[in-house]
């Protein structure tokens, strides 16, 4: 009797479908979770240039509050011609300049050093905005503080959370500029600021693009392991991080809107020589619409008197505590936008 030839394992119909069916699900998985793309890095990239004239400014630009107004007047003329430039790169596209080649210590001794440049040129528009005002010259003095605002994206966009962070420090940073220069602007100062003040909401990332980037990121320069056991501890956990980054931003968005009701009291006030009995009347004239509390969603908490007002959102534990703030624990207490040679009683005189 012939024997017949031994089957190959190969010519096995149910075996040719195994290659078949890992090839499906790798690419179901790469369907699923796609290789991350970083951020294309524009050429000329402004945010370059920005870290690159942020080392040129003055000394002692930073504490331009205490100084004297002849010191001052210094340090804004020696920063004018740097300024100058970056108000080019501002009209540049600009993305974080991030080496995802690199290791811990790019990031640490670099790009930290790097990105805390920004917050140095926020601080020279503060100083010429300050300067501006000591001048008596009120459009110019808004004009720096619009300007400070325009370098939270270019600070942030692209980047980590650490980027993320000092972008929302510069808006912070910026709308003091701006509620500090309110008390004498002008009812076309006003207009201009209403006009031209940006969204946060409009200039940051979402939250859970940072984290995701982030997570990539340092996925790469610290590798698999290292991340996943960092991501798994309680503080570095991702999904407190991203909650954090969204409080954050809540927190910058109701600066934001507090500074446009300023802007907006001041122009009815100028207009009406009285201020508005409540927000509701600065709507459809001043304001299209009033901005909620983010915290509340509920109108911001506005009281006013014959010549002095009260305005202030009741913070991240939605409680209304009279416009007190606290000072040691930002999650509890109000949250108030006063200029900062406030007696600290929330109240800005009118004129």
């Amino acid at each position: 009797m012939e024997q017949l030839p031994a089957k190959s394992l190969f010519r096995s119909p149910w075996l040719l479908a195994v290659p078949l069916l890992l090839l499906v699900a790798w690419a179901g998985y790469l369907w699923a979770f796609p290789a991350y793309v970083p951020p294309i890095q524009p050429t000329p990239n402004g945010y370059d240039e920005l870290v690159e004239l942020s080392g040129k400014l003055a000394r002692r630009t930073g504490f331009y509050d205490k100084m004297s107004d002849q010191e001052l007047a210094t340090v804004v003329a020696a920063n004018e011609p740097i300024l100058a430039e970056a108000r080019k790169s501002l009209r540049k596209e600009s993305v974080v300049s991030l080496d995802w080649s690199a290791g811990r210590n790019w990031f640490d001794n670099v790009h930290m050093k790097r990105s805390g440049g920004l917050r140095e040129l926020a601080r020279a528009f503060a100083a010429e905005s300050l300067h501006a005002q000591k001048q008596e010259n009120s459009r110019h003095a808004v004009t720096c503080g619009l300007e400070a605002l325009q370098l939270v994206p270019a600070a942030s966009g692209g980047g980590l959370g650490v980027d993320y962070l000092i972008g929302l420090g510069i808006s912070y940073g910026g709308t003091q500029i701006l509620r500090d220069a309110c008390q004498t602007a002008t009812l076309d100062d006003c207009k201009y600021v209403l006009n031209n003040l940006p969204d946060i909401r409009q200039q940051m990332e979402p939250p859970a693009e940072i984290t995701e980037r982030e997570w990539h990121f340092f996925r790469r320069i610290n590798g698999i392991y290292t991340t996943f056991i960092t991501e798994m501890t309680f503080n570095n956990n991702r999904s407190e991080f991203e909650e954090r980054l969204n409080e954050s931003l809540r927190n910058a968005q109701a600066v934001t809107d507090l500074l446009r009701l300023h802007y907006a009291i001041r122009a009815f006030q100028l207009t009406e020589n009285r201020l508005p009995k409540e927000l509701a009347e600065l709507a459809g004239r001043e304001l299209k619409t009033i901005p909620p509390d983010p915290f509340s969603q509920r109108d911001f908490v506005y009281q006013a008197g014959k010549d002095r007002y009260l305005l202030y959102s009741v913070g991240p534990n939605g409680v209304d505590d009279g416009g007190q703030e606290n000072e040691q624990d930002r999650q509890h207490g109000d949250l108030l936008l006063e200029p900062r040679e406030s007696n600290g009683s929330g109240t800005l005189p009118a004129n």
